[in-house]
């Protein structure tokens, strides 16, 4: 009875990961971009993930490109936020639906960042350039693109508004 369950478990598991990879084999590739920028090709595309460029309240207001972000950092005096996400990953899903709605953190974001939405299956080596390991991971950096911090997990939007305080303000 035992051996049968494990061989169930193995045939699920298997079945699970031959579904994985065909629908990594229907995605289409990502776009390179036209011309890379400061960062090399690094900042490019992130794929089907919409710019929400210029919506007031509601949302938090999306870059998709790294280079684009720094680049208004730089000029509006802010810090970039990326979110270091995949389509597949749960607590990336979560953050998405119970984080990024809440009031208070599009209001933190808003004001305070140029966030960008960096999907990791997509954007490989921007991901390994930044060593992410976990996700999903947010990684906060200065205009001119050095790390500040950074926080991995899902996080309720209490929680969000803490780590973000965290590295905004050392010490408090």
């Amino acid at each position: 009875m035992k051996r049968t369950l494990a061989w169930v478990i193995v045939i699920v598991v298997l079945a699970g990961i031959v579904a994985l990879l065909a629908q990594k084999k229907e995605r289409p590739p990502s776009p390179s971009p036209a011309q890379p920028g400061p960062l090399g090709d690094i900042g490019g595309p992130v794929g089907s993930v919409p710019a929400r460029h210029g919506v007031e309240g509601g949302t938090i207001r999306w870059e998709t490109n790294l280079d684009t972000a720094l680049a208004k950092a730089r000029q509006e005096e802010k810090r970039v936020l990326i979110d270091f996400y995949a389509e597949w990953c749960g607590a990336c899903r979560m953050l998405k639906k119970q984080t990024f709605p809440d009031p208070e953190v599009i209001s933190l974001v808003n004001e305070r960042f140029i966030p960008v939405k960096i999907d990791t299956d997509r954007n490989r080596e921007l991901a390994g350039k930044f060593g992410i390991q976990w996700l999903p991971t947010i990684v906060i950096l200065d205009g001119k693109g050095e790390e500040s911090g950074r926080f991995t997990g899902f996080k309720s939007p209490s929680q969000f508004r803490q780590e973000v305080k965290r590295i905004l303000e050392p010490g408090s």
